[in-house]
């Protein structure tokens, strides 16, 4: 374990959570906490806003995310007191979401009738294919079925809305009072790293690069700290 002393809050992706950072709470004690239920139709900025709220954090601290919690980590992280951001695997607007997730969203927010049966069949068939296949499919994949499974199906079908409305609404990365850092797999097949500009690469990484390349994404994080803390800088 390493301590940081300040610190480190990181927020899951969509239909993940703290088991995707099983080994940045291992080295740096890192802070997991769970979400908070949605409003229905609050935005990005809303909710990120509340959610730092119910934190009840006090003192300065880094903040990061992985996918849809990268997304919302910066928001978080400016009510927060954040020395700084760490972005893993994510986008820094909605403008960089991929066409076909925007018109996805697009259509399935609209559809929300349809939207709340999709997402509890595909929990069912993801928390059974875990349990009856996860021998096939490896250890890896097994605990990510088994994530998005026990993801509460509100707040996923509230993330699906959220995207199509920060598609919209952010056009270019916003401005934030403390240093952004982002680091994104090459083979990510879910954000690819050809729509947004992250400062370091990792060859060969997919879109869980917290877990499948645990050790280049904590050696990066340690850089991010010495950095923003005056130290060593980039390798």
């Amino acid at each position: 374990m390493m301590d940081t002393k300040i610190p480190l809050i990181l927020f899951p992706g969509l239909g993940a959570d703290r088991r995707i950072f099983l080994s940045q709470i291992e080295q740096f004690d890192a802070i997991v906490p769970p979400w908070i239920e949605p409003v229905k139709g609050e935005s990005m900025e809303d909710y990120g806003r509340r959610y730092a709220q119910s934190l009840e954090f006090d003192g300065p601290c880094y903040v990061g995310g992985l996918s849809f919690g990268g997304m919302l980590a910066p928001i978080v992280a400016s009510h927060l007191g954040a020395r700084a951001c760490i972005l893993m695997s994510t986008i820094r607007c909605g403008a960089e979401l991929p066409w076909y997730y925007v018109l996805l969203c697009g259509f399935l927010s609209r559809l929300s009738i349809l939207l709340w049966p999709l997402v509890f069949i595909a929990q069912f068939l993801a928390r059974w294919c875990a349990r009856l296949f996860g021998w096939l499919v490896g250890a890896h994949r097994a605990s990510l079925f088994r994530q998005f499974a026990d993801t509460p199906t509100k707040w996923i079908v509230w993330a699906v809305g959220a995207l199509y409305r920060w598609n919209r609404l952010s056009t270019e990365p916003a401005d934030y009072p403390f240093p952004i850092y982002h680091i994104h797999g090459t083979k990510d097949c879910v954000l690819p790293v050809r729509r947004t500009t992250p400062d370091v690469l990792i060859e060969g990484a997919g879109h869980v690069s917290s877990a499948t390349h645990s050790d280049e994404v904590n050696r990066f994080i340690q850089i991010c700290i010495a950095k923003t803390e005056g130290g060593k800088i980039w390798d």
